[in-house]
C-alpha cells in the first residue's frame, strides 16, 4: 500500500502513519481471517475494511498514479493485506516478509477490468466476479456476476488456453449480463498470462491484454440456513 499524495487534510506521512496504527492490531497474537478484508464505497472513493476497521481510503489522484480507478485501487490494496498480514504474524523477528507473487493455479482471481473497463460487481452480500484454476486437474471454473461457469485449461509456461466453457443460464441486469458476456469471450480468446505482484493479466495471441485480475482472500463461510 503506497500513499502518494495528501487527501481530506492530511499529508502523506500523516496518512501512511495513520494507516500503519490501524494495521498494527491485527499484527498480534490474535487469529487473523483474510476473510475480514473487504472493501466498500467511502463517500466518492473507496474504503479498505478489516472487519469494522477502516484501514485506508482510496483517492483519485493515487488510483490514477497507477493506472487504475480507486475502486481497483481498493481491490489490490485489500488483496495485499489478506496475504501480507498472516505472513507478518508467521515472520520471526528480522525476517523479510516474502516476495513471491500467487501462483495462478489455486489462487481466487477477482477480476478488475475486461479489455479497456473497470469490472462491475454484483454488489455487498453477493459472490464477486472471479477466475480459479483448479490445481488439482485441468478445471476451470468462475462467477461471471450472474452466472457460474466451467471449463477445462491448458497450460505450458506462460501458454494458457481456456476450452469447452460453459455456464449457468440465470437472466441478470443487463450491465452484468454484458459484462459477463464479454468475460467469456476474454476468456474463450486467452492465449498466454503473466503474473505482476498481485495482478493477473490474461492476453491474446497478439499480446493485447483482455482481462485483468487480482489475488483476493477467501470469501467468508457461508451461514448455515436456519
Amino acid at each position: 500500500m503506497r500513499v502518494r499524495f495528501p487527501s481530506a487534510g492530511l499529508s502523506v506521512e500523516q496518512r501512511a502513519d495513520a494507516i500503519q496504527q490501524r494495521i498494527f492490531p491485527f499484527l498480534g497474537s490474535a487469529p487473523f481471517d483474510p476473510a475480514q478484508v473487504r472493501v466498500q464505497p467511502h463517500g466518492q472513493d473507496f474504503a479498505v475494511m478489516i472487519g469494522s476497521t477502516l484501514i485506508a481510503t482510496t483517492d483519485p489522484r493515487t488510483a490514477a498514479a497507477n493506472g487504475m480507478t480507486p475502486r481497483q485501487l481498493a481491490d489490490v490494496w485489500a488483496a495485499n493485506l489478506a496475504r501480507a498480514i498472516p505472513l507478518a504474524k508467521a515472520r520471526t523477528p528480522g525476517e523479510e516478509p516474502p516476495s513471491e507473487s500467487p501462483a495462478l493455479t489455486g489462487t481466487r482471481w477477482k477480476v478488475l477490468s475486461i479489455g479497456d473497463r473497470p469490472a462491475v460487481h454484483p454488489g455487498e452480500g453477493r459472490d464477486e466476479v472471479y477466475l480459479k484454476l483448479d490445481p488439482d486437474g485441468d478445471r476451470v471454473y468462475g462467477f461471471g456476476g450472474v452466472n457460474h461457469y466451467l471449463g477445462s485449461f491448458t497450460l505450458k509456461g506462460e501458454t494458457l488456453k481456456f476450452s469447452r466453457l460453459s455456464s449457468t443460464k440465470m437472466a441478470g441486469p443487463p450491465e452484468l449480463m454484458k459484462q459477463e458476456s464479454a468475460l467469456m469471450s476474454a476468456l474463450e480468446k486467452t492465449a498466454s498470462y503473466s503474473i505482476t505482484k498481485e495482478t493477473l493479466r490474461l492476453c491474446d495471441s497478439a499480446g493485447s491484454e483482455l482481462a485483468r485480475f487480482v489475488a483476493a482472500p477467501p470469501p467468508p463461510p457461508q451461514r448455515p440456513a436456519r
